[in-house]
């Protein structure tokens, strides 16, 4: 869940009467609690009759204070105690760009910082230690339910006998890793993680703690030359300078990381996302830093480390003595076998059902990904499927490009497993790419060939949208009643959020965001302003919904270069339009524009995708090679009256619920 801003709570009172503790929250407020002690599962893996340990905080930065509190618990579960919470003392934020709270609510769970964050200790302590030592010297000594303050729990490694394990127990681990396990990730399915902290920011290069670049640069290549070429790495680091704003590092001193082929975050404000990757990745390279030392502790795969670490966990190991040893170390190579169990057998081919209309034996059609935005992209897999269908064929996939966000910024990965099914992406884009037997140009010239194709042989024909040029074919023959019934699937089993289910629904797409006012792709306003009312001659009740984007290229919009404003949509939202831009998802806007009662398309790939889906009535704006049969030209409606034969039958199929898009009317 979304983590949620926390302020300091008032000041804390306890009462001795009846030995009670205020928390602080993440509501503003104070909560009483008669009996004070935190109750995560974290917390109590013990009985509730163990002793319950409390431990100071010592008001750092939030990464500190979070490390803290996993020592804290350590050192509770390694001496068979509860964890009762951390006693924040006069200070309940401290510095830090995060709050206190808010990172604790993220990573140990919503509502987590008022169980955790106490504000005084218990009235009743039996006893306060310094350290972790001086706990197991005096663990016996407590009594069953009794309340103990440790002082620190920074050196629970000095117990020197036991394994990282005993404090840090899985059962601890297991409870830990829950929260950060429901936050999306940026690794690529199906792909080795490899996750990489650098500390730069404010230490200046030869001072301590700087790992020099080619440290990283050489484990990269080990790992990669260690039958891991599918490595997807992505690096954390940070050119913000110290207190004084003195840069160390600048953005360009990381370009040799990109060229690389690692994919370089800078700065990024989402700490807990930050760490939800570290935690994940299969493998995960320290830094001499806090920051990467707190995920490796949940880190359940390979985890290695550069410079020094107090006490490394056993299963742990020196990135220096990884690279000091030959290539073929067993012990590298079990840490690798055991942060990369052996991954799903990469597909051959797609396994969807929508792929496989054919005897498995029929040829198998693979198309390229296009590097673009997200509607081109998904427009040539699906006419890639359709053209395979006609064809006779099976569809192989899609051979990836290595960038998997869109260039407007979406996770194409994301979208793809929205739109197909979760965990679609494994069986789409294939990786590596098959020999082919035959590569065709097009549409036109993969059909003149295509009796010349023999069983079982792989076809590759990077664009499939030539289907459209075939004139003797209806589109029908390509995205049939069975392709988009199978399309339809994964969309209709989602909500719709946006739509008011009793009255008639309209969706538009406007292109805008990366077109300038005078594109001619950029239709004008008044051209729907037109349509909508001709819809509303017929459904004055319709609930209408347009979406649209400010932002263009990513590029661009880092340059906060924009070519439209929010203002410039005011004339829909008069007519009662609800406007909606930028969302966070695309798949959204698609569910909606492929399941409303009217849908009216723009001049764009994005609303071609789900207009192949749409049922009902589909307004296009013209300028289109193959419209589907039950499809509309708005350039002619808006010339007529509201009353057109067209407009009305394309209305009446609200009534009558055809099933399919493609395959409605013959073509």
């Amino acid at each position: 869940p979304a983590p949620t801003t926390a302020a300091a709570a008032s000041t804390a009172t306890t009462t001795t009467t009846t030995a009670t503790t205020t928390i602080a929250t993440s509501a503003r407020t104070t909560t009483t609690l008669q009996e004070h002690f935190c109750r995560l599962e974290a917390c109590t893996l013990h009985g509730a009759e163990a002793p319950g340990l409390f431990l100071e905080d010592h008001g750092a930065d939030a990464v500190a204070r979070v490390e803290n509190v996993l020592h804290g618990m350590a050192a509770a579960a390694g001496s068979n105690m509860r964890f009762g919470g951390i006693v924040l003392g006069a200070d309940a934020t401290g510095e830090g760009r995060e709050k206190f709270e808010e990172v604790v609510d993220g990573f140990f769970g919503a509502g987590a910082s008022a169980h955790l964050l106490i504000r005084s200790a218990p009235s009743n302590l039996a006893a306060t230690v310094a350290t972790v030592e001086e706990l197991k010297r005096r663990r016996e000594s407590f009594a069953a339910g009794s309340y103990v303050l440790l002082t620190s729990a920074k050196y629970w490694w000095h117990d020197k006998n036991a394994p990282s394990s005993k404090y840090f127990t899985p059962a601890l681990l297991e409870a830990l890793r829950k929260p950060l396990a429901s936050r999306p990730s940026w690794f690529e399915p199906t792909t080795s993680a490899i996750a990489i902290h650098v500390m730069r920011g404010g230490i200046k290069r030869n001072s301590g703690g700087f790992i020099n670049n080619g440290f990283y640069f050489d484990m990269i290549e080990r790992i990669r030359k260690s039958n891991v070429e599918d490595a997807d790495v992505h690096l954390w680091s940070s050119v913000q300078g110290d207190s004084q704003g003195e840069k160390a590092e600048h953005e360009k001193d990381f370009a040799m990381f990109t060229l690389k082929g690692m994919r370089v975050h800078l700065d990024e404000s989402a700490l807990l996302d930050t760490w939800a990757h570290m935690v994940r990745a299969n493998v995960l390279i320290m830094s001499e830093s806090p920051l990467s030392y707190v995920p490796a502790i949940l880190n359940p795969n390979c985890v290695i480390y550069a410079g020094k670490v107090a006490r490394p966990f056993d299963a742990w190991m020196s990135g220096t003595e990884v690279l000091r040893r030959p290539a073929s170390d067993d012990k590298f190579k079990k840490c690798l076998a055991h942060g990369i169990p052996k991954l799903t057998v990469p597909a051959k081919f797609c396994t969807l059902k929508v792929c496989n209309f054919h005897a498995e034996d029929a040829p198998r059609l693979f198309v390229q990904e296009h590097g673009d935005g997200a509607g081109h992209r998904m427009k040539n897999i699906i006419d890639g499927m359709a053209t395979a269908y006609k064809n006779k064929m099976n569809f192989g996939g899609t051979v990836p490009v290595g960038n998997i966000v869109t260039e407007h910024g979406h996770n194409f990965r994301t979208l793809a497993d929205g739109f197909f099914g979760a965990g679609a992406t494994a069986s789409l884009f294939i990786k590596p790419s098959p020999e082919f037997a035959k590569q065709y140009n097009n549409v036109p010239e993969l059909e003149q060939h295509r009796d010349e194709l023999k069983p079982g042989q792989m076809v590759f024909m990077a664009s499939a949208n030539g289907w459209a040029e075939i004139r003797e074919s209806q589109p029908s023959d390509y995205y049939s009643k069975e392709v988009v019934e199978l399309l339809q699937g994964p969309i209709w089993s989602r909500p719709l959020p946006f739509f008011d289910g009793r009255r008639p629904s309209v969706a538009l797409h406007l292109r805008r965001g990366d077109l300038k006012p005078d594109d001619a792709r950029a239709t004008k306003n008044e051209y729907y302003y037109t349509l909508l009312d001709h819809i509303k001659h017929h459904w004055p009740e319709a609930d209408v919904h347009a979406w649209s984007s400010l932002n263009s290229y990513s590029a661009e919009v880092e340059a906060g270069k924009f070519h439209w404003k929010t203002e410039d949509f005011d004339g829909f939202r008069e007519r009662g339009v609800t406007v909606h831009l930028d969302g966070l998802s695309l798949l959204e806007p698609w569910v909606h524009m492929a399941r409303a009662d009217v849908f009216i398309m723009s001049v764009s790939s994005f609303s071609f995708v789900p207009a192949t889906l749409n049922p009902h009535c589909v307004i296009y704006c013209g300028n289109l090679d193959r419209p589907f049969s039950h499809w509309i030209n708005g350039l002619v409606q808006v010339k007529q009256k509201a009353e057109s034969e067209p407009l009305n039958k394309c209305l009446a199929r609200r009534a009558t619920g055809d099933a399919a898009a493609g395959g409605a009317g013959g073509g």
